[in-house]
């Protein structure tokens, strides 16, 4: 993952449940049915970087706790995360 730095003016926003749907839709490998992402967007609502992980591709994953979502924002420069579960 790569943090934004204020030039990348065509990042996609997420201003809304849509956005981040959309956005979902076509992030989700069609064979993954459980699992977790986490959206990181800068000020502006622009996505920073995306973290994601399935059971079924990664095999069993810890619960994320506080401290390793702190860490993928600071990883992105982040101002705030979206975090996404599929069960």
């Amino acid at each position: 993952m790569s943090g934004c730095n204020g030039s990348h003016e065509d990042a996609l926003k997420i201003l809304g449940p849509e956005d981040a749907a959309a956005l979902l839709r076509s992030a989700v490998p069609d064979d993954q049915h459980d699992g977790e992402i986490v959206l990181g967007l800068d000020w502006r609502s622009r996505v920073c970087g995306i973290a994601s992980r399935f059971p079924g591709r990664d095999g069993a994953v810890p619960e994320l706790c506080a401290d390793q979502l702190r860490l993928i924002a600071e990883e992105v420069v982040a101002d705030e995360l979206l975090l996404v579960t599929f069960v």
